[in-house]
């Protein structure tokens, strides 16, 4: 009658704490949400966790399963001729025990923890982006090749550029994600007097200024891991799609030979001046960055993986790629 009673205030008290109870053979109680019941083990969160890692028990670990619901699933029941030889077993056991460990506390059995990355617990997926890019580009003629600013192609020079805009960054089961978006990134570049070219064309002293502005679409996969809340890290890879929209040049103190000193190019990216000058360009990305809370700082590089193949007007064939180095940018998750 009284493990009875005892089973009957335990049946009550979980009934009313609305939690499933875990309770073990050696009788100490766990509470839990339950996730998967199989015949050899059982995987369940700790209650006061309930989006906390997941645990798992063997069954021979485990007496019985009361459910919130008040559903009571039974484990390990022995026979009924046997009940008795295997209860002695059990007090001769727990007799033991307690002379060996004397006044020393009951220790719970080790719970094994299963090790993935759940999905991250904020799962903010829109930001606003603002931020600075490098740009160059690698031309090459006749066997000759060399690096310069994207812009004005001068050696050893890069050209600055502001990127603003939105990126979409869903994360899905295991931390692995979409990363897109869409960027305005716009460039400015300004010389005065002689400079050298890439591929060492004539110098033109002169004051010359380029702009250009482009539309950015990155395309790539992520993985994104949350170290503790509200820290995470996140790495990712994939293609990029430029489509320059609008590139000029002016020139002042340029003279052409009918003695003009001032030249305006007009949009470079239509076919007046170069037969095969488009805007369209396609990088292939590699990024890594870091969020607490609501910010995300991103570190990475795009390297053009098309051969733009340009053709001057005056019948000389040039091949050039544009590459975004280095960017870093910052980010408000929304």
């Amino acid at each position: 009658m009284k493990k009875l009673f005892l089973f009957v205030m335990l049946f009550v008290s979980i009934t009313l704490s609305a939690t499933d109870v875990i309770v073990l053979t050696n009788s100490t109680r766990v509470d839990a949400k339950i996730l998967e019941v199989s015949s050899t083990e059982i995987k369940y969160r700790k209650a006061n966790s309930p989006d906390g890692p997941v645990f798992v028990l063997r069954v021979s670990e485990i007496s019985a399963i009361i459910y919130e619901n008040g559903e009571v699933q039974s484990f390990n029941q022995p026979a009924q001729n046997n009940r008795a030889v295997n209860q002695g077993r059990r007090e001769s056991y727990q007799n033991t025990q307690n002379e060996q460990s004397n006044n020393e506390p009951a220790r719970e059995p080790k719970e094994r923890k299963i090790h993935f990355n759940p999905q991250p617990s904020d799962n903010y997926w829109f930001a606003f982006t603002l931020g600075y890019v490098m740009r160059k580009n690698q031309m090459s003629e006749d066997g000759m090749s060399a690096k310069g600013s994207f812009l004005l192609g001068r050696q050893n020079h890069s050209t600055p550029a502001m990127r603003f805009g939105m990126t979409m960054n869903p994360t899905f089961k295991y931390g692995i994600g979409l990363r897109t978006g869409l960027f305005l990134e716009y460039s400015r570049e300004k010389v005065s007097g002689e400079y050298d070219y890439i591929l060492d064309f004539e110098d033109v002293d002169a004051t010359i200024t380029a702009n250009d502005i482009t539309l950015s679409i990155p395309l790539q996969i992520s993985y994104r891991y949350e170290i503790i809340k509200d820290l995470s890290v996140m790495f990712y890879t994939g293609p990029i799609f430029d489509f320059g929209a609008y590139q000029n040049v002016h020139l002042n103190g340029y003279v052409d030979g009918r003695g003009n000193t001032d030249y305006k190019s007009g949009n470079l990216y239509g076919k007046k001046y170069f037969d095969k000058y488009v805007g369209f360009n396609c990088l292939w990305g590699i990024g890594a960055a870091v969020q607490w809370k609501r910010l995300r700082l991103d570190l990475g590089g795009d390297f053009g993986i098309r051969n733009k193949g340009i053709d001057y007007e005056y019948d000389d064939d040039v091949s050039i790629k544009w590459n975004k180095p280095f960017y870093i940018t910052l980010s408000l998750m929304l």
